[in-house]
């Protein structure tokens, strides 16, 4: 009973003995990033796109005393995580769940020089370890290993999600935009430092302290194909048709068909201070029920950007929709609605169309509808991960002025993709560049000549350096009052 009371009574102080030790020589860990000064962003984080390089250091000072270690690990991470309530018809099946997965993690090597042998850090003492990481342009395909509905899914969980759902995480101006994301969401990317210490007994990594730094990235999103709108049944509206009658209790006017084609994306840019802009064709026919009736005045056109998160704790198999955010149980939804403008559109002019074989008269007009994304709000661009998906959807609605007191309106929901494309100055165009120039410039496969036959016939190197130059012409986009 002795020896084993006196064991017990060891083992706790060695253990306390540690853990004190641990608690007195916690050391100060600093990050620094090159170009985050406060002054310059007014308290913000600097925005990182695809292969944009971060660079800085970490600081470490013994405060108190003597501290010894074993190493250092410096690391870019990149997490996501959601967590949903689900209710029950018992106690037992309902509670919170949730899911987070680290989906990259890069490591800085360390140069051993710059660290102290014997492996101590003195008191008082500044040790500065630099550190370099490039951001990805897609993730390993060891992110992403889970069953999956087709090829397509997987290449879109392998593209880098932006930063999303931190309420904290501020802009380049420093302010804190609202992105949309509900609280069950959160996409977050970071540097960490930890000095850790192996335990002699098994091993075990064990942190002597450690910090963190959160970086904000909004990866190179190139605009997609248009969306085939029949593998999305009841998604979407293109074309609406509806009678229009003169009041309450008259007659029939005449019938209003409206038809809009698939918008291009919003197109983001950090390097410019104008809102995203894109333009939305709309066309607008008139069948009067007698050819006497003039087709009525428009009314108002209005646009509302619809916002909207699917997000789940299991991971997705598919790309969630409009359409499966009652058909999958296992998948949460939230989305709002953002009223982007309400105009007039009283000065559009009906044209009457030459008469074609039938029986009906018929006008048109066609309108271009500027769509400019929200000052108030930071969109990301569309995305979809193995946890969570963002997509956006175009509300139109159109009225007409049938009488006094009567504006019926047609109503459209388009497909919206919000892109966030590479510019001139992008590493992505410039590594780019190199490689298409290094494919044009002409080369020999041929055997080398002997020394007196190349006064004979001129070689390849006389062309060398004269690679086709290609340009690829920057996103243009419309944004009134900029410029």
């Amino acid at each position: 009973m002795l020896s084993s009371a006196s064991s017990i009574a060891t083992r706790n102080s060695v253990v306390s003995s540690m853990r004190s030790a641990m608690q007195v020589g916690k050391p100060q860990i600093t990050i620094i990033v090159q170009g985050e000064e406060p002054s310059q962003y007014n308290g913000g984080l600097k925005s990182y796109s695809t292969l944009d390089t971060i660079k800085g250091e970490v600081t470490i000072i013994a405060t108190t005393a003597d501290i010894r270690f074993d190493d250092v690990q410096i690391t870019f991470e990149g997490k996501q995580r959601t967590w949903m309530d689900r209710m029950g018809a018992i106690p037992a099946t309902s509670g919170r769940t949730s899911s987070t997965i680290t989906f990259l993690k890069l490591t800085q090597p360390m140069d051993e020089t710059l660290l102290p042998h014997p492996r101590i850090l003195e008191r008082g003492r500044k040790y500065t370890l630099p550190f370099t990481f490039v951001i990805p342009d897609r993730l390993l395909p060891t992110a992403c290993t889970h069953t999956l509905k087709n090829d397509s899914v997987r290449d879109a969980h392998l593209q880098l999600p932006p930063s999303a759902g931190d309420p904290s995480l501020a802009t380049d101006q420093g302010c804190l935009a609202d992105d949309l994301f509900p609280d069950m969401t959160l996409v977050s990317y970071y540097i960490q430092a930890k000095l850790v210490r192996r335990r002699e007994s098994d091993g075990k990594a064990v942190s002597l302290g450690d910090t963190f730094r959160r970086v904000r990235i909004l990866p190179i999103v190139e605009e997609l194909p248009p969306v085939h709108i029949e593998d999305h049944p009841g998604e979407y509206v293109m074309r609406a048709e509806k009678d229009i009658k003169k009041g309450l209790f008259k007659g029939k006017m005449g019938r209003l068909t409206v038809e809009a084609e698939q918008p291009r994306s919003l197109r983001l840019s950090k390097d410019s201070l104008c809102p995203a802009t894109t333009m939305v064709p709309v066309s607008l026919w008139f069948t009067p029920a007698d050819e006497a009736l003039e087709p009525p005045k428009l009314g108002s056109l209005t646009a509302k950007l619809k916002v909207l998160t699917f997000y789940s704790t299991s991971q997705l198999s598919y790309i969630p929709g409009p359409s499966s955010k009652n058909a999958d149980p296992s998948v949460g939804y939230y989305g709002e609605s953002l009223l982007l403008s309400s105009r007039c559109m009283e000065g559009a002019k009906w044209v009457k169309q030459p008469l074609e074989p039938g029986p009906a008269t018929t006008y048109k007009t066609t309108v271009l509808v500027p769509i400019t994304a929200p000052k108030c709000n930071e969109l990301v661009p569309s995305f979809t991960s193995c946890l969570m998906s963002r997509s956006y959807t175009l509300d139109l609605s159109i009225s007409v002025q049938a009488s006094t007191h009567t504006s019926p309106s047609v109503s459209l929901k388009l497909p919206l993709q919000i892109s966030h494309p590479a510019t001139p100055s992008s590493p992505v165009l410039t590594v780019v560049n190199q490689n298409i120039d290094e494919f044009f410039t002409p080369r020999s496969i041929a055997p080398p000549e002997f020394e007196q036959n190349r006064s004979r016939l001129p070689g390849y190197s006389i062309l060398a350096g004269r690679g086709v130059p290609v340009r690829i012409p920057s996103p243009v986009g419309i944004s009134p009052g900029c410029g």
